[in-house]
């Protein structure tokens, strides 16, 4: 049942023009929730019973004798801002299905933003500030979590002369079912636009991650995908799509 829900909503995204994938992604979004409802959601972490009372809380799964703390990194909570070690080498996805239900969560929002959402991040915290060039970034952290739509990274990008913009590193649990691999993607969003510039198959180093985030700052990077949502328009506009790398 589980291949056979993933397989119909692969082929619809497969298939459907832009407009048509774009307004299809309501219906996608209810068919991910009866899906998480069923228990089918193969990139969704499993939902934990409460606490015993008076049981000692349980230590943060991403902490471990391996791991490196960056130097005066600080959480809310006054902790140390620790980088989960990875063992896997971070592979990049160019499949348009992908990148299309990832910019399509866009719209499928319930309460439309304008901008991408992603569900509160539990242990966010500042890892460093960064000089990129004449730009600086400000990079927030946050272990892995699996939902629909969680953080990774956060990144406050300041250019010369004063403008800004956010660079979000999202893991996208609604393009994972749907496709049956994980999916991160990364985006910015500067000026009303919303950029794409890589997605991956596996969770992102964060040496991946700056040296992406160099080519974003120096406007060397190229988007994947583009879009804008006008104030007032009902659904994102798309401004580009690579059609070369997206397959």
């Amino acid at each position: 049942m589980r291949n056979t829900m993933r397989n119909r909503m692969r082929n619809r995204m497969r298939t459907a023009p832009f407009g048509g994938t774009m307004r299809g992604c309501r219906a996608v979004a209810i068919l991910l929730g009866l899906s998480l409802s069923l228990g089918l959601c193969v990139g969704c972490a499993p939902v934990k019973p409460p606490p015993s009372p008076g049981a000692a809380p349980e230590p943060p799964e991403f902490r471990g004798r391996s791991e490196q703390a960056l130097p005066g990194a600080q959480t809310a909570q006054g902790g140390s801002c620790v980088l989960r070690p990875l063992k896997d080498v971070p592979r990049q996805r160019w499949d348009a299905v992908g990148m299309r239900m990832v910019a399509g969560e866009l719209q499928a929002q319930v309460t439309p933003s304008h901008h991408l959402s992603y569900r509160p991040p539990a242990q966010e915290c500042v890892l460093e500030t960064l000089t990129l060039g004449e730009a600086t970034a400000v990079v927030h952290y946050n272990p892995l979590e699996k939902g629909s739509s969680t953080l990774l990274y956060r990144i406050e990008l300041t250019r010369p002369g004063g403008s800004r913009s956010e660079v979000l590193v999202l893991y996208s649990g609604i393009a994972s079912f749907v496709s049956g691999q994980p999916l991160f993607h990364v985006s910015e969003e500067r000026d009303g636009l919303i950029a794409w510039y890589a997605m991956y198959s596996s969770e992102p180093s964060y040496a991946v991650i700056v040296e992406l985030l160099r080519q974003i700052a120096s406007g060397s990077a190229r988007p994947l995908m583009s879009v804008r949502w006008p104030p007032g328009a009902k659904k994102p506009q798309i401004v580009s799509f690579d059609r070369q790398r997206l397959k």
